[in-house]
């Protein structure tokens, strides 16, 4: 079947993930990607896929039965982006784009430039001769992607992941950008006369008439592939084409953010152009050309272009406008006057960040108002709802928020990242927990989310809670701190088996390698809310209030014969501690 859209790759589906594995990648450079052992076995991609397999940001699975499948997927988006490809003579190459990134070097202006060159037609999409069968010809296809989400965005003041996947993934050639857009605004005229189920139900049938347009061809033909089966039943077929364009949207939304240019609307339901970054939006749309390279299907001319970190230059890389930034954010005149342009740019960004921190410390100063709370409570109710662009993202920081803004902690550390707005950008990598929230030297929190339930979150969450807690407080011990640490995680609703394997590291086996038992807390989120409501109505809140509160739960093991048993005196606890306070 003919691809009808453009694509993101949604493994891995977070852009910070690309860095430690291309430089796994990097260790095989120069080694053949098809080089094969008397077996047939693809040796150079299973080493890959082994080597993924110890990167501690890594997250997914390995294919038991084909790792080199797991390889490959994995080296399509380091591909896609320009950070690295196979020669012709199928020799593995890290591009000069791909040894910045592993550098860490302006990694925000190497992903947008980067994106902006990201064309379809590419070698992968249109360009090899061995795949070009799969996409449109020519003729039907020509456009930028990351540049035509960025005049939508710019224009419309944002967009939704439905808009995004309903008119703009199928947007194949850059003069049709205008059409969609204004498309999108004749949608959004039409969705905003509905309501609660109305609204979805209009969404819903709008994706099923594009798509039905989009495939056309397909359906007339009353033969056609998902990617798993072959079928001649359309609701199906669209029903699939559908979920896949969200899954699409969604790693859009965050390979886009890797920019800079973009951050989350004030109701977290858009992505939009950031107010910080908007006059660059408006250089780069109104100043820069935008010509689809006619050596795409030259492997080597196609990605000595993509992979030159300098490639494009951005209507303020010179000199004069350079000097001018890194004065106005306090650098010395006449340094700035004498160093290079590479020099500014990695001035300005060490200056940047210091900005980004500052305004983060404001922040943990801001975070008191009763306005913050208000949006706080509001976001875990739409959180719960799913009425957010990325629901368990914004959980990591709308738990993290409450705990700032229940105040009296010296260092707050999310171990998610904030973009340059302070919204959440990505969550927290698996080997750490999602925020470690310190209070001196008495203890430390360390909070846990997830929106998993039932069995899934006994199997996702249950082992690598206990460990980032277990080796957080051996870590402590080996430093003599005397800090006590605290497990606290939260959940829709605590799946039973969670509890009780929560419960046996509460009391019933001290491990060696965590320092003994863990002081494990489990709470629902209504649990949760219901304890941070309490806090803000307090007159005078310290440390030592909710300290008491974790002491008393923890404490329960002394009283308590089993998971279950400790699961059900938990609220009594939460109560009584309330009581005590409210007093």
């Amino acid at each position: 079947m003919v691809s009808r859209t453009w694509y993101v790759s949604c493994s891995p589906r977070s852009p910070e993930k690309i860095k430690p594995e291309l430089e796994q990648l990097a260790t095989l450079e120069g080694e053949s990607w098809a080089a094969r052992d008397s077996a047939g076995n693809l040796v150079t991609q299973i080493r890959f896929a082994r080597l993924l397999q110890e990167t501690p940001t890594f997250e997914g699975s390995i294919h038991e039965k084909d790792p080199s499948f797991s390889a490959r997927d994995r080296f399509a988006p380091m591909q896609t982006y320009g950070f690295a490809y196979i020669d012709s003579d199928k020799i593995l190459r890290i591009t000069d784009a791909g040894k910045q990134l592993i550098r860490g070097e302006r990694v925000q202006e190497l992903y947008l430039k980067q994106m902006l060159k990201w064309q379809y037609p590419s070698w992968q999409h249109g360009g090899n001769p061995r795949t070009r069968h799969l996409y449109p010809s020519r003729e039907e296809m020509g456009i930028h992607p990351f540049v035509a989400t960025l005049r939508a965005c710019y224009e419309l003041n944002g967009i939704s992941k439905e808009e995004l996947a309903i008119f703009l993934l199928p947007t194949l050639k850059n003069e049709d950008v205008i059409h969609s857009i204004n498309k999108i605004k004749e949608f959004r005229e039409e969705r905003d006369k509905y309501k609660g189920v109305e609204r979805k139900e209009f969404i819903w049938n709008t994706h099923i008439e594009e798509y039905a347009r989009v495939y056309a061809e397909e359906l007339e033909s009353g033969q056609f592939h998902t990617r798993e089966s072959l079928t001649t039943d359309e609701t199906s077929f669209l029903s699939k084409k559908i979920r896949n364009s969200l899954d699409v949207a969604d790693a859009a939304f965050r390979y886009f953010r890797a920019t800079g240019l973009f951050t989350f609307s004030a109701d977290y339901r858009r992505l939009v152009v950031s107010q910080l970054h908007r006059q660059e939006a408006r250089r780069i749309l109104n100043e820069m050309e935008f010509e689809i390279v006619d050596f795409y299907d030259d492997l080597e001319a196609f990605y000595e272009y993509m992979g030159n970190p300098d490639i494009p230059t951005l209507p303020w890389e010179n000199e004069e406008e350079l000097v001018e930034k890194a004065i106005l954010l306090g650098i010395d005149s006449k340094t700035a006057k004498k160093s290079s342009i590479i020099e500014l740019k990695n001035m300005i960004e060490d200056e940047t960040k210091q900005l980004k921190q500052r305004r983060l410390e404001e922040y943990l100063v801001a975070a008191q108002a009763q306005e913050e709370v208000n949006d706080i409570i509001e976001t875990f109710e739409r959180i719960k709802q799913k009425d957010v662009v990325d629901p368990p993202l914004f959980f990591e920081w709308n738990v993290w928020r409450a705990f700032v803004s229940m105040d009296d902690c010296e260092k707050p550390l999310p171990n998610f990242n904030l973009d340059d707005d302070l919204k959440p950008f990505s969550t927290a990598p698996g080997n750490r927990p999602d925020m470690e929230i310190q209070y001196n030297d008495t203890f430390v929190v360390l909070g846990e989310v997830t929106l998993a339930t039932g069995a899934r979150q006994y199997d996702t969450e249950s082992e690598p809670v206990t460990r980032h807690i277990g080796k957080y407080q051996k870590e402590e011990i080996n430093k003599g701190t005397g800090r006590k640490v605290y497990g606290l995680f939260i959940a829709p609703g605590i799946n039973p088996a969670t509890r009780d394997y929560f419960y046996v590291h509460l009391k019933l086996f001290s491990n060696p390698e965590f320092g003994g038992y863990l002081n494990m807390i489990p709470l629902s989120i209504e649990q949760f809310i219901d304890i941070f409501r309490f806090v803000k109505s307090m007159r005078s809140f310290n440390r030592n209030v909710l300290k008491d509160l974790l002491d008393r739960i923890v404490s329960l093991r002394e009283v308590t014969n089993s998971g279950e048993e400790w699961g059900r005196n938990i609220p009594c606890a939460i109560n009584e501690w309330k009581m005590q306070w409210a007093s």
